[in-house]
């Protein structure tokens, strides 16, 4: 709701005893100007973070044990890519990603990249204890289309995610990405 700075009303108050416009008038210019201030301008559209199609992941320190009302089976997703799906009507910025169907508010999601040749990252074929870090050579995909990732030795991997830390790496073997 619009509210008045005390200018403002005695500019209006001022013309009502100047005889420039009646009271009701002046009442009549208030309500204008509040049915004006409740419709919507553009600076008052909330600023998106994400698209549709982006690739985003829960942030670092996020999850159901550290922040009030993120549901538990969310946790399953931290550390994984999801895609954007769309964003709810809600002031608050939540967002609906492809994979989890939940909602999640946008400030526990960070955007993600994802791989490109050159990276550090974390390899592993179906064992994350038998994990290992090497820079990434290149992505492919094999007859069902499923990605395949190859290091700087030439070596193939089944799964492979950006490597950020050494923190995320005793994560990953101790199976809690």
């Amino acid at each position: 709701m619009k509210k008045f700075t005390k200018q403002e009303i005695l500019e209006l108050y001022g013309q009502v005893t100047l005889g420039e416009i009646s009271f009701s008038q002046m009442v009549e210019i208030m309500n204008k100007r509040v049915s004006e201030a409740e419709n919507l301008c553009i600076e008052d559209i909330p600023k998106r973070k994400f698209k549709k199609g982006d690739k985003v992941r829960i942030k670092e320190g996020v999850s159901s044990k550290t922040h009030c009302y993120f549901p538990t089976p969310l946790d399953d997703f931290i550390g994984k890519t999801m895609t954007v799906g769309w964003y709810t009507y809600h002031e608050a910025g939540y967002v609906v990603c492809d994979e989890s169907g939940f909602l999640i508010r946008e400030d526990w999601l960070e955007p993600y990249e994802g791989l490109k040749k050159g990276d550090l990252a974390i390899f592993w074929q179906f064992d994350k204890t038998q994990a290992t870090i090497r820079l990434l050579d290149n992505e492919q995909g094999d007859v069902f289309q499923t990605p395949i990732y190859v290091d700087n030795t030439g070596h193939w991997w089944a799964n492979a995610i950006k490597f950020e830390s050494i923190e995320q790496y005793e994560r990953l073997i101790r199976g809690e990405i």
